[in-house]
């Protein structure tokens, strides 16, 4: 399916000499993910912005148990749980699973939703507590305060890119932790929210020190 393709992008080495083991290098280029062009982050509060505290969560994830039980224990103590999935392929057990206990459950579907106005959903929470990269960077992009699930490196990575406006949490520290720093985080948003456009400035000179680096 790859060689019909007449251009290819990849984000790392590693998928670029996958690519070269097929035959594809070619027409195979590597670049620095999109999501990280902070010039086209929102510089502002979304316009409706609630108390909800969205859970991008992924199937297959270490501690995904831990984590919804938290969720499910802050949802009973008042809070608005707003668990997203964005693959419904990969997501659909863990969808099936959540939907019983979590009723604003949105899972991505591009048949069906605009992505802006899915985003817009992750945008306008709260917090969002996250154990898939993309789901920090999204919440980034609109300035909302993050918790990093420490379940990969990935994870840290993208917490050290933006050290002031996320948290990065061990597993272990859920049951305990999760819920104090869930609420810090709604109690102080707007203070949050400078950190994290303050985050995205050193995010985006990181990634063009990185693009300098890879094609010299």
């Amino acid at each position: 399916m790859l060689g019909s393709f007449d251009r290819l992008a990849v984000r790392d080495a590693d998928s670029l000499s996958v690519c070269s083991q097929f035959g594809l290098i070619g027409r195979t280029r590597m670049f620095s993910d999109l999501v990280f062009a902070t010039d086209l982050w929102k510089k502002s509060l979304p316009p409706n912005p609630t108390d909800v505290v969205t859970l991008v969560i992924c199937d297959g994830k270490p501690g995904n148990e831990t984590l919804l039980l938290a969720a499910k224990r802050m949802q009973e103590r008042g809070l608005k749980i707003q668990p997203v999935l964005l693959d419904p392929n990969h997501d659909g057990n863990l969808l099936t699973h959540i939907q019983s206990q979590f009723s604003r459950t949105i899972c991505w579907d591009p048949h069906r939703t605009e992505l802006e106005s899915f985003a817009e959903r992750i945008g306008s929470s709260a917090v969002v507590v996250s154990n898939r990269a993309h789901g920090i960077i999204v919440a980034a992009c609109y300035g909302v305060p993050t918790i990093c699930i420490h379940t990969d490196e990935k994870l840290k990575t993208i917490h050290d890119m933006l050290p002031s406006s996320s948290l990065l949490m061990a597993i272990r520290d859920i049951p305990d932790k999760l819920e104090a720093e869930v609420c810090s985080r709604i109690l102080h948003r707007a203070d949050h929210h400078s950190a994290t456009v303050r985050d995205g400035a050193r995010a985006r000179a990181a990634a063009m020190e990185m693009i300098k680096y890879v094609f010299g």
